[in-house]
C-alpha cells in the first residue's frame, strides 16, 4: 500500500503544524486500538499502514492535533476514512452526498432513521470537505460550494420524507408519491449564504418555505396552513435537533415575511401582499441572494 493518498496529496509539507502533540498521540493510540478491533483484515491493514505512510501520516497527525471533531470522525468511521485517504476528498464527498440524497428506501424510513442517516452523511461530508481544504487541494469556492450543495441535498431528503408522510396520512394526494416534491405546491428559498452558495463550516441555513394554495393537492381536514406549519417545525427538528450524532444544519426560518406574526410556512399570496405593502427595502434586499433549493 505504498503511496497511500499519493494520488491527491503531496508529501504533506504544507499541512498545518502539529499544534498539540499530546492530543495527536492520544488519537493515534485510539486509531491503533480501533485497528486492532477491526473485523476486516484489509481495513485493519490500511489503518496500521496509514500511520507509516508519509503523506497520509502527516495529514492524520495534523487533524489529530488540531480538530477533536474531525479526529473522532476518522476514528469512529475508519471505512470512510479509508475511502477519503485512498480515493481522495472528491470521491469521498460524492459518496456522502449520494448517501444524503438517497431515494431508495425513503418510503419505509422512519423519522429516527432519516435523522440518523443525514447526521452520518453530514459527518462524512464535513470530513471529506475538511480534508480537501486542509490538504490545500480544494480552493475556497469549492469548499463553500460543497457545503452549500450538501445542505441542499439534506433539505431535499428531509422534505421528501415529510411530504411523503403527509401523503400516507391522507393530508395530501400527491400525484407522484415517489417524487413527493413534484406538484406538492411547496418550495424552499435558500437565503443569505445558502442562497449564494457561500456556506462555511459553522453556518446555519436560512430558508423561507412558501406554498401555493392553488397547486397544493390538499385533501385533509386540518387546513393546509396548519399542516405546512407543522411540516416546517418537523423540518427544523430533522435538520437542527442535537442528538448523540450531532445535527445536520441549524435551520432558521425567521427571514420569512413578517416572522413575528406569520406561520413558519407562508402562502405565496400572503408573501406577495407583504412585499407589496409592508415589506421595506431591507426585506427586498434580503431577496437578492435568494434561490430555490
Amino acid at each position: 500500500m505504498a503511496g497511500l493518498a499519493g494520488e491527491w496529496i503531496d508529501d504533506g509539507a504544507g499541512l498545518p503544524v502539529v499544534a498539540d502533540a499530546e492530543a495527536a498521540e492520544t488519537c493515534w493510540r485510539r486509531w491503533r486500538e480501533a485497528a486492532d478491533g477491526a473485523e476486516d483484515d484489509e481495513l485493519r491493514a490500511f489503518m496500521l499502514e496509514a500511520e507509516e505512510d508519509q503523506a497520509a501520516g502527516r495529514l492524520l497527525s495534523s487533524v489529530f492535533a488540531n480538530s477533536p471533531y474531525l479526529s473522532q470522525s476518522l476514528i469512529s468511521d475508519p471505512g470512510y476514512a479509508r475511502l477519503a485517504l485512498e480515493a481522495g476528498p472528491d470521491a469521498a464527498f460524492c459518496a456522502a452526498q449520494e448517501e444524503a440524497a438517497d431515494r431508495t428506501g425513503f418510503v419505509e424510513e422512519s423519522l429516527a432513521d432519516i435523522m440518523l442517516r443525514l447526521r452520518r452523511a453530514k459527518r462524512r461530508a464535513a470530513l471529506a470537505i475538511a480534508l480537501g481544504d486542509i490538504a490545500g487541494v480544494w480552493p475556497l469556492e469549492k469548499v463553500t460550494g460543497a457545503l452549500s450543495g450538501f445542505a441542499e441535498a439534506t433539505l431535499g431528503a428531509a422534505l421528501r420524507h415529510l411530504l411523503r408522510g403527509l401523503h400516507e396520512a391522507g393530508e395530501l394526494a400527491l400525484p407522484e408519491p415517489g417524487d413527493p416534491e413534484r406538484s406538492s405546491g411547496l418550495f424552499a428559498l435558500g437565503m443569505g449564504k445558502l442562497g449564494a452558495s457561500e456556506l462555511n463550516y459553522s453556518s446555519d441555513i436560512d430558508l423561507i418555505l412558501f406554498y401555493d394554495q392553488d397547486r397544493t393537492p390538499y385533501v385533509g381536514r386540518r387546513g393546509v396552513q396548519r399542516v405546512f406549519a407543522r411540516l416546517a417545525q418537523e423540518l427544523m427538528r430533522i435538520m437542527g435537533q442535537q442528538t448523540a450524532q450531532g445535527y445536520v444544519f441549524r435551520t432558521d426560518l425567521r427571514l420569512r415575511p413578517d416572522p413575528g406574526s406569520t406561520p413558519p410556512a407562508v402562502s405565496i399570496r400572503s408573501g406577495e401582499v407583504y412585499f407589496r405593502t409592508a415589506g421595506g427595502n431591507w426585506a427586498r434586499a434580503g431577496m437578492i441572494k435568494a434561490r430555490p433549493v
